[in-house]
Formats: C-alpha cells, sequence, structure tokens
C-alpha cells in the first residue's frame, strides 16, 4: 500500500512538471485552441499520465520487492 501511495505521487508530480514546463514553452494548452487541439491535448495528458504511472509504480514494486527478499535472505542467513 506504502509504494502505491509513493510511487502515485511520484508519478503526478513528474507528470504534473512535464506538463507545466510543456505549458511554459507553448507546446501545450493555451487559450485559442480549438475543439480538436482540446481533445488532442487531453488524450496526450491522459496517455502521458498513465503510462508514466505505470513505470514509476513498476519500479517501486521492484525495488519493494528487492527489499522483501533482501530482508528474507538476512533471515535465512541468521538461521
Amino acid at each position: 500500500m506504502a509504494t502505491n501511495a509513493v510511487t502515485g505521487a511520484v508519478g503526478n508530480a513528474a507528470a504534473d512538471a512535464h506538463f507545466h514546463h510543456m505549458e511554459e514553452d507553448g507546446g501545450f494548452g493555451g487559450e485559442n485552441l480549438s475543439d480538436r487541439g482540446k481533445l488532442a491535448d487531453a488524450a496526450y495528458k491522459d496517455s502521458f499520465g498513465t503510462g508514466l504511472n505505470t513505470a514509476v509504480y513498476a519500479a517501486g514494486s521492484g525495488i519493494e520487492s528487492d527489499f522483501q527478499n533482501l530482508s528474507e535472505g538476512v533471515e535465512k542467513a541468521g538461521e
């Protein structure tokens, strides 16, 4: 559960930073977007955010699994 919370927060923060940078450079959002442009931005934002969160979660799960295996190895070595 902690892995999910931490990786979710990291993924969301990274996505927000990415979109903010794109907005500053004029590559995303804008006042005069057409409906098609707004749809394209929304599709990009949703797919990028989902993909990034999935990747961050997978990395966090791998790290958590490594720590669990490490603690099991330490316990076995102490027997």
